[in-house]
């Protein structure tokens, strides 16, 4: 019999979009498909596979660790070192890379596999912030990889080499800027959300602190021996950069956190599982009619959606989009409630105090104002509430 001398095909893979070739019994993925990248790529690993006399790469004796190994190995590494926003970050970052290049081992991770990445990227629609600080990710999970001997240098050299990405260019998507919140919109979707989420906006608006600070609070960070309480978060977006994040909070901030302290110091302070449960009882307070044994029995013993114990970037933004739907106003993000917090504070004081409250300042310039920061942090608290 005559051996097969046929070359296996390039052909699209439905699910992912990505051109694939399939050797030995192996997929094979090569990037979009389509692009003279993918094409390369494919020349390359058939060129390999035929010269090995059609057989699958033997990658047992070899060592060699693949993308998917190094890829664990730093998200641990991440998990362990980062606060859990962070993280989600990196998850988001690292889950196209597992897609498109798992099974490729990592000294073929170059500057080829990692322009083909950043066009999937491109193409997918996201802004060009977002892909460069994704990028930066793929990127820096090399360089650590280096470090342990898990990837070569040659291969962090190559992707260092590849060329920025430029807005508008190649069908580039260009940043949207962030606009602070109307006023008049986030008192609008007040009376539209529930308790827990309406206290999380009203205090991040009077606070400037990020999304990410305001659900992970708890009482045993906040130090209330003062007027002016201080909520020391012990993780933040520059906890790795070593410095301290304390956000003063007022009067008005005061009276908003009351009703929320626990008995717990370490227990979450606005929880979608208890904010689930004061609903439920207060619809049974409001009940007209009593609550008869079949109607207890209607509850679903095992629900498909849990609510959780802490809101998330997801969550809490998803909340605040249903407020502006009920309340028939344009939706904003919370992020963009920090940005109002700025606004007004740099309206009625300074740049500077502005700067302090939102914990802006860099590491050179903050030992310059380590003193009068405290100082001034604590008027903009004391007047604002």
């Amino acid at each position: 019999m005559s051996r097969n001398t046929k070359v296996p095909s390039y052909r699209r893979h439905r699910a992912s979009g990505q051109a694939v070739v399939t050797l030995s019994g192996v997929d094979h993925y090569l990037g979009p498909y389509g692009t003279e990248v993918s094409k390369t790529e494919y020349d390359r690993v058939v060129g390999e596979w035929i010269v090995r006399g059609r057989r699958a790469a033997d990658r047992t004796d070899s060592g060699d660790p693949l993308v998917k190994e190094l890829l664990l190995s730093y998200f641990r590494h991440c998990e362990a070192t980062m606060p859990v926003a962070e993280v989600e970050k990196v998850k988001q970052a690292l889950r196209p890379v597992r897609e498109m290049y798992g099974e490729t081992p990592v000294r073929e991770f170059d500057a080829i596999p990692f322009e083909a990445l950043r066009q999937k990227l491109v193409k997918s629609g996201l802004a060009i912030s977002t892909i460069r600080d994704r990028m930066g990710t793929v990127r820096r999970m090399v360089q650590w990889g280096v470090s342990r001997r898990m990837a070569p240098a040659d291969a962090l050299a190559s992707i260092k080499a590849v060329g920025p990405l430029r807005a508008r260019r190649d069908g580039v998507k260009p940043s949207r800027k962030v606009r602070p919140a109307p006023v008049e919109d986030i008192e609008a979707i007040l009376p539209r959300v529930s308790p827990t989420i309406r206290a999380m906006v009203e205090l991040q608006r009077h606070s400037g602190m990020r999304p990410g600070e305001v659900w992970s609070m708890t009482t045993g960070q906040v130090d209330r021996s003062g007027d002016v309480w201080i909520y020391a978060p012990t993780s933040h977006k520059t906890v790795d950069l070593g410095r301290d994040r304390k956000i003063p909070l007022g009067s008005r901030c005061q009276e908003i956190l009351k009703p929320w302290l626990k008995a717990d110091p370490d227990a979450i302070l606005f929880s979608p599982l208890e904010a689930v449960e004061r609903l439920r009882q207060e619809q049974r307070q409001s009940r007209k009619t009593p609550v008869y044994p079949s109607s207890r029995k209607r509850r679903v013993q095992k629900p498909k959606r849990v609510p959780r114990e802490r809101y998330d970037k997801n969550s809490y933004a998803q909340a605040i989009a249903r407020g502006c739907v009920r309340a028939g106003v344009p939706v904003f993000t919370p992020n963009q409630i920090r940005h109002t917090f700025a606004t007004i504070v740099r309206r009625d004081f300074s740049v500077e105090h502005a700067q302090v409250m939102l914990g802006h300042a860099k590491l050179n310039v903050t030992q310059r104002y380590a003193e009068t920061s405290a100082l001034l942090a604590a008027e903009v608290a004391r007047k604002i509430g």
